[in-house]
């Protein structure tokens, strides 16, 4: 994935456990590459721990430079997920 924007924000999710509605901070991209191909789309992340794994490109707006490989393991609380990034080639 190739991402050009991103937000923070907050949104309501029902627990999947409790059923119970939460706050959570949501990390959202705007993503213009996905496999190579270009695509209007967004990538949003509520997972504390893999929207860390971003965090460090986020300032300078570096993650611009970089296409990600996400590859998600697991499922509802044993999700987890591996990130590897390349640096972006432009086709224009």
């Amino acid at each position: 994935m190739h991402f050009v924007s991103y937000i923070k924000t907050t949104k309501e999710i029902l627990d999947p456990k409790t059923h119970i509605l939460k706050t959570v901070t949501v990390l959202e991209f705007e993503v213009d590459r996905l496999n190579g191909q270009p695509v209007n789309s967004r990538y949003s992340i509520t997972s504390e721990k893999h929207a860390a794994d971003l965090d460090p490109d986020l300032g300078g707006d570096r993650y611009r430079g970089y296409e990600y490989i996400i590859t998600k393991f697991g499922q509802l609380y044993q999700t987890r997920y591996s990130l590897d990034k390349i640096p972006f080639v432009s086709s224009s």
